[in-house]
């Protein structure tokens, strides 16, 4: 059900290069309506907006004056932002973050 649509794109398999963004937006969905956590579905997609507007791009969506980065670099930033919005928001741990 959560599940971004594309297909299998084997050219690019094990290449470092693919877009996780729609992957992340899925999960943030399966947060919010699965498990009643909106929270972790607005922290999720106000990451991703961070690391856009911090200038990360991977390779399809690069353009010039921009930080080229792979897959994992995207992710790593991702998950940087997503630490500092957990931060700011007072949780200590996840399970606070969750019954909150």
């Amino acid at each position: 059900v959560y599940q971004t649509g594309h297909g299998a794109a084997y050219d690019i398999a094990g290449k470092n290069i693919v877009n996780p963004i729609g992957q992340f937006l899925s999960l943030g969905t399966m947060l919010r309506e699965s498990f009643s956590w909106p929270m972790a579905d607005d922290f999720i997609t106000q990451s991703i907006k961070m690391t856009l507007e911090q200038g990360f791009r991977t390779f399809d969506i690069h353009s010039k004056n921009l930080k080229k980065v792979s897959t994992t670099g995207f992710t790593k930033q991702t998950i940087k932002n997503l630490s500092l919005l957990i931060e700011k928001s007072g949780k200590k741990s996840a399970h606070s973050f969750y019954n909150s």
